[in-house]
Formats: C-alpha cells, structure tokens, sequence
C-alpha cells in the first residue's frame, strides 16, 4: 500500500489518474447501471520515496448518474474458478489520464493511507461474517447427508469419525461467530459511541485480522470435510453444490482484504507493543 505507484495529478483543476488496479469489484456491474456508480481510488499524489505520507483516496466515478460514462479508462472482468464472489464480477481497470474532480477527494490530499487501513479494518469483519454464511450453509447440507446416508445398515452420522468432526466443526463455528459479533461490537463502540475505551488497534487486531482469520479458516475446513462427507457427488451438479461454496470461501482464504498470513502479522505485531 504504501508503495503505491497509481498516480494522481492536479491538471487544470481535475486529479486525472494514470496506472493499474487489479482485484476491482463491480465495475461492469457499474457500467450497466443506469444511475451509474463508481469506486474508492488509492492513488499517489506526491514522490515514491515518500511512501504512506503521499497516499490519497479518491472516488473515481466510471458512469455519472444520468449515463454518462467517465474517460481516460477501461476495464475487463475475470473469470474466476468458483464464479462470482459474493455475486459480483471481479476484474481490473487500466487508468490514462482518468478525470476526477477535486470535491471527490475522500479526506485530505496525502492523508489518505490512514482512510484506506481503517476501512480495511471494518471490511475483514465483513468478510468473517460473510465466510460465516458460507460455512454454516455447507455444515448444514454435510448434517442432513450423514443423517440420511446409510453404510453398513447405519447412518454415517452415528459413527464417531463422522459425528466427533461434526461436533469439532460446530464448535469452531460458534467461537468464530462470537469472534466476529465481538468484532462487529468493537467497531460500533469506537465508531458510532465513542468509546475511548476503544482504540484503532483493537480494531484491527480483535476487530478485523482475528476474526477473518477464524471465519474463513473454519469455512475452508468446514467445506473440505463436508465434501468429504457427501464423497464423489460433491463434484456433480446434482447435489448440493458444496465444491462451489467452497471455492467462494477460497477466495476469502487467498486474497479478500488481505491474505491470511497478512492477517496473522497484523496481530503478531503486537507482540512489542
């Protein structure tokens, strides 16, 4: 982040952006909508050197409302494996001299670093609770196919190799869920009470980096064992589509707002507080 290489400069009184962004969400999406919308922009406004102390954030709008799409742009989506993560097409824009007026900038010019780490903050919670879904949905199609999946003149839930993974993953689920609530708890008390007892570490420690570490990581375990479970018909179209849920966790695992070991050095940085 602090060596972003996206530049913004003032060119008779419009910020035009030049450089890349990868991992963009929705920007067909907002192609398409007739009211048109547009995306918070990390760019460099002053020397490289200057590293997190020249960052700015800025809404770069790709279609105004009324239709008119922006310039100096352009964008495709990818494809990715599991489909669209959380129903939204992922891809990339290329910036050339992209206008952006100057009441679209978010804060102030070079104090935009402090902007986009806080937001981060806030949105892993987002993600925890949105790997939460994911988990509890896979958990619960694994639980009606171990009732109803008959070896041996038994179901397989009666046998422990099976109910004692259950019973571990449903507890993982739970002190995750309460992680996240906690999270989300933190966040409200620092952002919408007030709270001095609060501060922006714990936000980024307890609030986002803990809890998307437990959520996601139980969602991949929870999906591997329940695919697991159902055994080959995972992988038909058929059944429940576990793999494909799975694969949506994947993407939190691997990359939304941050990897997991990014996760695990945010809180280990506080070893020498």
């Amino acid at each position: 982040m602090a060596g972003e290489r996206t530049e913004a400069k003032l060119v008779n009184g419009k910020w035009l952006l030049t450089g890349e962004k990868n991992m963009v969400t929705g920007v067909s999406i907002a192609l398409r909508l007739p009211y048109g919308g547009g995306f918070v922009t990390i760019t460099r406004t002053g020397p490289l050197e200057a590293k997190h102390r020249a960052i700015t954030t800025m809404l770069f709008m790709v279609k105004r409302n009324g239709g008119v799409v922006n310039t100096g742009f352009e964008t495709r989506d990818y494809e990715e494996w599991g489909g669209r993560r959380g129903g939204i097409p992922t891809g990339y824009l290329r910036l050339n001299g992209a206008p952006v007026d100057p009441e679209f900038v978010l804060g102030e010019v070079n104090n935009g670093f402090k902007i986009v780490m806080e937001g981060f903050d806030v949105a892993r919670t987002l993600i925890g609770a949105a790997a939460l879904g994911t988990a509890r949905w896979m958990l619960e199609q694994g639980r009606e196919w171990i009732r109803s999946r008959v070896v041996f003149g038994k179901p397989i839930s009666s046998y422990q190799s099976i109910s004692f993974k259950y019973a571990e993953l449903s507890t993982r689920l739970e002190a995750a869920r309460l992680m996240v609530y906690r999270a989300a708890w933190l966040a409200d008390k620092f952002y919408r009470g007030g709270d001095s007892s609060v501060s922006i570490l714990d936000i980024a420690n307890a609030g986002g980096a803990m809890a998307k570490m437990l959520a996601v990581e139980a969602a991949i375990d929870v999906g591997l064992e329940v695919m697991k479970w159902f055994g080959g018909v995972s992988y038909f179209k058929e059944t429940p589509p576990i793999a494909r849920a799975f694969l949506g966790a994947l993407s939190y695992y691997v990359g939304a707002e941050g990897t997991q070991n990014i996760m695990r050095l945010i809180v280990a940085r506080g070893i020498n507080r």
